[in-house]
């Protein structure tokens, strides 16, 4: 796991189906990712528990939680890594933050990570 003492970044775990429901299916985002058609929970749930390779998938998805003042954490967004290709190191990164929790830094910190 990527932490600092707010932010961390961890793997996709199936209770995060239901939030992923949210977000994949909300079509005002689907043009960033290609998207025609919402997910089913069964869809998601599958990806969630699947064996998941950076190298032999070329991409992998990392929850985004965020340490309130309280000391509990809460996902606020994904990050993704697509396209990876180890020859030529690049890859492609896709950001999503939840709508009430945008424009509070998460996206930055969380690249930072």
């Amino acid at each position: 796991m990527l932490e600092n003492a707010t932010q961390r970044l961890r793997a996709l775990e199936p209770e995060d189906v239901d939030i992923l429901l949210l977000w994949e299916n909300d079509s005002n985002h689907w043009w960033l990712g290609g998207s025609i058609t919402p997910f089913s929970r069964a869809t998601l749930l599958k990806f969630a528990t699947g064996d998941h390779d950076l190298y032999r998938d070329r991409q992998l998805r990392f929850m985004l939680d965020h340490k309130n003042a309280q000391g509990d954490w809460h996902t606020v967004g994904a990050i993704d890594v697509y396209d990876f290709d180890v020859r030529n190191l690049r890859a492609g990164i896709g950001v999503i933050v939840d709508n009430k929790e945008r424009r509070k830094g998460h996206a930055s910190v969380g690249l930072d990570l």
